[in-house]
Order: C-alpha cells, then structure tokens, then sequence
C-alpha cells in the first residue's frame, strides 16, 4: 500500500507507516517550530487605547490582585498593515482550539515583545490569555498581567501610559487575490499565542482596561521611551540603595568604623 508523505518508523513487529503532517501539536501539547515545508511565521498586531486612571484605580482597589485588560486580538476579513486577510472560518476555528488547549488549562501564556521562537518561552512570559468571544467580526480577550519580571515591566508600562500593540503569533500560507492585491491567509493556520509589543500593524483597533471600554486609537507610539527607560532604571537603583541600607542597619557589626 502506498502511502503520500509517510514516514517508515523500523520497529521489531515491522514497519510503521507515520504522516507527520497528521500530528496536531496542539491537541498532542506540542509546539513544532515548522509544521510544513511551506508555511511561514505569520504576526499580526494592533494598537489598543486604555485608560492610564482607571488602571491607576484598579491597582489602588486591589493592589493583591491582578491587573487586566481587555480589546480586540484579531479582526476577520480586514487587510493589515502587512497586507494580509484573515477569514472568520480560520480565526473562529483556531480561537475555539485555541480556548479548549490553552486558555481552559491556563497554558495561554504571551511575551513581551516579538519573540524570535514559534515556541512560547517560560521566561520570557508577561500575561496569561484568561477570555476570547467574538464581537461582530472582531476577535475580542482579557490579558491578565502576571508577577513575572516582564510582567512587572508590562505593569508599570502601562501604569505610566504606554501604548503598547497585540499581536496574534501563528505558523500558515497565504495565496494572493491579485484582484485586490491582498495575501489571504490560508486554512492551515495554526495560532500559537498572544504577544504584547511596540509596532502595532492592524490600523482602527482597540485595547482597554476590562473595566472600561474606551474609543478605539490607531497611534502608533514606541513601547519604552527614553524617559519611561530612566525612570525604570533610577526606581531599580532607588531599590536596590533602600535594600542595602536596610541591611545594614539590621547588621550594624559591618558598619565601617
């Protein structure tokens, strides 16, 4: 029997006949860093407004709790910036995937900025995906902001009133429309997370506080601004001075005389 694309595995009860194009890496819990020789890394991004005051109040209200926010991910049938159209039937198919593999398990994790891997990096992460539904055509979630170092910088980011973008990390095709000089992302997308980063590329999106829903923005503005950099590192240093004077106070024997 003939068998396109198989792989023969030798095995002492003979051999098996393997497609490696059958293995889902999500339902099987597995990132492939290429699922095939044709599809490519595809990014997508757009930028969200939020209010920094109602942030501010989210934080003063439940300062043991996590911060969130909400907007829009995706949006179906629009061309992006990078010139490409993604169809409602592959984003409502990969959102459904996407909810039952890693939001319900709390696997959901994103990065802060664009990642050089297909695979979601532990110690990179910044936020967990907690929601998606759709609104209309447009893709629609709640980020929680974890305690993790880059989570940390994404909360005092956002504290500070930094636009930042949401971008859709996903591996498939696209085929040309030379009609409307569009690239139609193809039925063998596959989503893999949820980053946040500095150059959104869908125009006329929106990201809010949960809380609040706010008019969408389609400024594009830098991620870490000089001044917001300073700042980060004068409060590290503030930091790091208190906790040395603090130590030495509770051991007064290393007191230079």
């Amino acid at each position: 029997m003939e068998y396109m694309n198989d792989k023969i595995i030798k095995t002492r009860n003979g051999p098996i006949h393997f497609n490696p194009s059958q293995l889902n890496p999500y339902t099987q819990g597995i990132h492939t860093e290429e699922t095939s020789t044709n599809k490519q890394s595809l990014t997508e991004c757009m930028v969200f407004d939020y209010s920094k005051e109602m942030l501010l109040e989210q934080a003063q209200a439940n300062p043991g709790k996590p911060l969130t926010i909400r907007g829009v991910f995706q949006r179906a049938g629009v061309k992006n910036q990078n010139g490409r159209v993604y169809t409602k039937e592959v984003l409502e198919r990969e959102a459904i995937k996407y909810m039952e593999n890693f939001i319900k398990p709390r696997r959901s994790l994103g990065e802060l900025d664009h990642p050089d891997s297909s695979v979601v990096s532990l110690k990179n992460t910044s936020h967990l995906v907690t929601e998606l539904a759709w609104n209309g055509d447009d893709l629609v979630g709640v980020i929680e902001i974890l305690p993790t170092p880059n989570g940390s910088i994404l909360k005092e980011l956002l504290l500070s009133g930094v636009s930042v973008g949401i971008s859709s990390r996903g591996m498939g095709t696209v085929k040309k429309n030379n009609q409307t000089n569009e690239d139609i992302v193809q039925d063998d997308f596959e989503l893999i997370a949820f980053d946040l980063v500095s150059n959104p590329s869908v125009m006329d999106a929106g990201f809010q506080l949960a809380e609040n829903r706010q008019p969408m923005n389609e400024s594009v503005i830098p991620l870490i601004t000089p001044e917001i950099e300073n700042k980060l590192v004068v409060d590290s240093y503030n930091e790091l001075l208190q906790n040395a004077i603090s130590w030495v106070d509770r051991h007064p024997s290393y007191r230079q005389s």
